[in-house]
């Protein structure tokens, strides 16, 4: 898991596009989640679920902007 996550944060870093990014930071960060739950880091965990929750809100937000225009 550790891996994966790693794997997909180097090619999120390649992306130009703010959108490609945090698409491909959701895996990334689930990744991470499920190996802090599996290694009982409780902070680790949190933190992976305020990212995820900050980039939920911001596709949120970009759909809506979109939508409006």
């Amino acid at each position: 898991l550790p891996a994966v996550g790693s794997s997909l944060n180097v090619f999120g870093l390649w992306c130009s596009d703010p959108r490609r990014l945090r698409l491909v930071s959701l895996p990334a960060l689930t990744a991470w989640m499920i190996y802090s739950v599996l290694v009982g880091s409780v902070w680790s965990l949190a933190v992976n679920a305020a990212s995820v929750s900050s980039i939920l809100f911001a596709l949120i937000r970009d759909a809506k902007a979109k939508k409006s225009l």
